[in-house]
């Protein structure tokens, strides 16, 4: 009939094979029906697919939904079997895409009349009727009650409020393999995000669909190009869930996952999380309660891919939320910031931290010094940020923070801070020294105070007690840090006191000469050294002899450390210098082996590489 799209001509007996598509069989459960076998492959027959699919089929694969019976039909009798939805489309098409109409051109359509008299049997809808239907039918029209105009949404919005609506796995991975790449990237954020937790949420329960993967791998893409556009002023969807999806689309494919799959879903993350802490931000550059999130999502977002990128905004927005939370969760924000190199949001995690320590005191106010309190503030000059502030804050709690505490934090600082520090660092190190509590300190952080006295003028306070208290428990000490200690101390000398130093050199006599033999040439080295620094002319001979009795087997290099102080010194000269030939030519032959190896391998890696 004329309109008609489908035509079918009668294929002639004897007529060529490669002109005929299908045979003709009559249904056998379809009164008047017919159904159309491939004419080129037997046992295939055309289907319809609801809504609008033809497909060749094989006959024994049964799909719930497909039909294979036809009837014929007059065209012209067509009218009477399409809904009122196929009436009001080409009055849509007819407009561009997604334009709103009045209702009234829709009443007034000549096929529309005839639709509503011929086949519906009643006058045309009024106003109020057709408002009802376009709400009823949200999916596919936008209606304005108020203005009496309505608009078909595109093929993307449909799209978009049927992935939204959080479909099943089959619904998601149906509706992608029938949409357009372009309906794809036309997609708002909110769909994809929904539409790929389904997936992910679908895929952890062990749901696994024919094309999923692919699905997977179209919304992924679809969303890095929805990810561009930073006009959308808002979100279709709240940022907590957007921080949900974020989370989720990195399960996507699993432990193994496609490689395509493995690179999208963490550019999706990125994207998500991004679009998640915009549409958390408020108006006035925080967090509000109203976007549901708290301290803890703040860690979240500093979990997710990309999150130096976000560092500049999360820090400025996170401000209040901070101020909000107890120390423990300022703290978790810090250790988080930093381990993700966001900088600027660790820095506020620790202004935060001390603004919570000094309660709202003055610079100058006493602050008393629990454990948590002391570690708090060593945690934030750990992380590099605040080191003024938390320098100034050890300081007012340095006359009750326990010595063992307040030594770790000093030890910190003094590795962090700058020449700025200086006087807090002195007054620091002052009041540690006059708790009179070392003995109680570790040897390794004896060890360490030691060391660090011996580079910074602020922490000369310490070095008459901390020797004293060396002195004192040395003799459990390992020989090599006993000689760290001594190298240490002699930097300082000028700051004991003849009984300290006496002490000291008796403790060091008593605990090191017995086991000259079992240092190692660097720390037999380091002790001819901290001998002749502090003028202890026994420790000297006895270490000396013990270096001049493993001649000439004794390593260069440190040989040639301590040779010119021991000449200086006018100790044994002519025995190191008739030495010194011979420790020559063993480091010589001890050399040789190693370049003649590296030589033999590099002529094994040529030989190689010309074979390949």
């Amino acid at each position: 009939a004329s309109g008609s799209e489908v035509r079918m001509a009668q294929a002639n007996k004897g007529q060529k094979a490669d002109s005929v598509n299908f045979v003709t069989k009559a249904s056998p459960t379809c009164e008047g029906g017919l159904r159309f076998e491939s004419a080129s492959q037997r046992g295939q027959y055309l289907a319809f697919f609801p809504p609008s699919h033809l497909r060749v089929v094989p006959f024994l694969e049964d799909a719930e939904d497909r039909v294979l019976d036809f009837v014929f039909v007059d065209f012209n009798g067509m009218f009477k079997f399409i809904n009122i939805e196929e009436v009001l489309l080409p009055v849509f098409s007819a407009e561009e895409a997604g334009a709103w109409l009045p209702i009234s051109k829709l009443q007034e359509d000549d096929n529309v009349k005839t639709h509503f008299k011929e086949v519906m049997g009643k006058a045309v809808w009024n106003a109020e009727d057709f408002q009802a239907f376009f709400e009823g039918h949200w999916a596919s029209y936008e209606c304005n009650a108020e203005e009496k105009t309505v608009r078909l949404r595109p093929k993307h919005e449909r799209l978009a409020k049927r992935l939204r609506a959080t479909p099943k796995v089959d619904e998601v991975v149906a509706a992608v393999a029938k949409s357009e790449e372009q309906e794809l990237k036309q997609l708002p954020v909110g769909a994809l995000a929904r539409a790929l937790t389904s997936l992910a949420a679908g895929e952890a329960a062990g749901s696994k669909e024919e094309g999923q993967t692919d699905a997977q791998i179209r919304l992924l893409k679809a969303l890095r190009v929805a990810g561009l556009d930073d006009t959308e002023e808002k979100c279709d969807i709240p940022a907590r869930e957007l921080l949900e999806s974020a989370e989720q689309v990195l399960d996507l494919g699993g432990d193994d996952p496609n490689d395509t799959v493995l690179v999208q879903r963490t550019a999706a993350a990125r994207i998500l999380a991004g679009k998640a802490l915009r549409g958390a931000s408020d108006a006035e550059g925080g967090l509000d309660e109203g976007a549901c999130f708290a301290l803890r999502d703040v860690v979240r977002l500093l979990q997710l891919p990309g999150a130096a990128g976000r560092d500049t905004l999360l820090s400025t927005v996170c401000v209040k939320l901070l101020a909000e939370g107890n120390l423990a969760q300022q703290q978790e924000v810090l250790r988080t910031a930093v381990s993700r190199g966001s900088s600027n949001t660790a820095a506020a995690a620790g202004t935060a931290i001390l603004r919570t320590l000094t309660g709202g005191g003055g610079p100058t106010d006493h602050v008393a010094a629990s454990d948590d309190y002391v570690d708090a503030v060593k945690e934030v000059a750990q992380s590099g940020v605040r080191l003024p502030a938390a320098a100034a804050l050890m300081r007012r709690m340095a006359s009750s923070a326990k010595p063992s505490k307040l030594a770790d934090a000093l030890l910190v600082l003094s590795q962090r801070a700058g020449p700025g520090q200086a006087d807090d660092l002195q007054a620091t190190a002052e009041c540690l020294a006059s708790k009179g509590s070392f003995g109680e300190l570790s040897h390794e952080t004896l060890l360490q105070l030691a060391l660090a006295s011996s580079k910074s003028e602020s922490l000369e306070s310490l070095v008459q007690p901390l020797a004293v208290a060396a002195a004192g428990c040395m003799s459990a000490w390992p020989g090599g840090d006993v000689v760290k200690l001594l190298l240490a101390l002699a930097r300082r000398r000028a700051l004991l006191s003849t009984e300290a130093r006496e002490a000291l050199r008796l403790s060091a006599d008593k605990t090191i000469t017995p086991s000259l033999g079992d240092l190692s040439a660097d720390d037999l080295t380091g002790l001819v050294l901290a001998a002749l620094g502090h003028g202890w002319a026994s420790l000297r001979e006895a270490a000396s002899e013990q270096l001049l009795q493993r001649l000439p087997n004794f390593p260069a290099k440190p040989l040639l450390l301590v040779t010119p102080a021991l000449v200086q010194a006018k100790w044994s000269v002519d025995k190191f210098v008739a030495a010194w030939p011979k420790v020559l030519a063993q480091s010589d032959a001890a050399a040789a082996p190693s370049s003649k190896k590296t030589a033999d391998e590099e002529k094994a890696t040529g030989a190689e590489t010309t074979g390949l």
